[in-house]
């Protein structure tokens, strides 16, 4: 283990699971996990730090660098020794727009072959937790009104459905490795009428839904 470093991190909030509309409703219990073991005296460092911060930190402490910034993040050692009022400007400058995508508004393309969804002008790249795709469900969630709110990959619909039931959805689905695909658009429910159902489409082109065809 010389010349080691493992870094352990977690957030359970980044993608949809079966405890993410408990965190979401209550995000004061949402907790980051970054923790590093690199053979020095374990401690715990309350300093706060964000996504930006994981890479910089991690070279540091691999001894790559001394002192690095990567787009916004610098390592947690320099976190630390930063006045309070220039981490809150900091953290100010982390906050990304949210997407203004619509389901009634913009236009809804698949296409099967490159894995590639689009809706208005943002494309979502059909994935397994940001690694290829074998099996399972790819899914854009949308509140009642159409408008975009989150992805999420999950192995099945059986996995979602208690926490998803009725939630306005365009999901890709493969249920096995050699399975085939399918897209469905519409309310997530045992119900056929309640979402429109395509396979075998090749290249998809969806315009015009209306809210009245899937109002809950």
């Amino acid at each position: 283990m010389d010349n080691t470093v493992i870094a352990v991190f977690s957030d359970h909030l980044a993608m949809r699971n079966s405890h993410w509309s408990q965190l979401a409703a209550n995000p004061l219990q949402r907790r980051l996990l970054f923790m590093v073991m690199d053979g020095e005296r374990a401690e715990e460092v309350d300093t706060p730090i964000s996504h930006y911060e994981i890479g910089p930190t991690l070279l540091a402490k691999a001894n790559a660098v001394s002192s690095i910034n990567i787009g916004f993040g610098r390592t947690a050692g320099a976190m630390l020794k930063s006045p309070v009022d220039e981490r809150h400007f900091r953290r100010a400058l982390y906050a990304e727009e949210s997407l203004d995508l619509n389901l009634f508004r913009d236009q809804l393309t698949v296409d099967e072959t490159a894995l590639l969804i689009t809706l208005g002008g943002a494309e979502f790249s059909i994935t397994e937790n940001g690694g290829p795709f074998l099996y399972g469900i790819y899914m854009l969630v949308f509140d009642n009104d159409g408008q975009f709110l989150d992805v999420l990959y999950a192995r099945s619909l059986a996995d979602v459905m208690p926490q998803m039931r009725g939630k306005l959805v365009a999901y890709f689905e493969r249920k096995t490795r050699d399975g085939e695909q399918s897209f469905t658009v519409g309310r997530l429910s045992p119900d056929p009428d309640a979402s429109r159902h395509y396979s075998q489409f090749g290249s998809l082109e969806i315009i015009g839904i209306s809210p009245d065809e899937f109002s809950d």
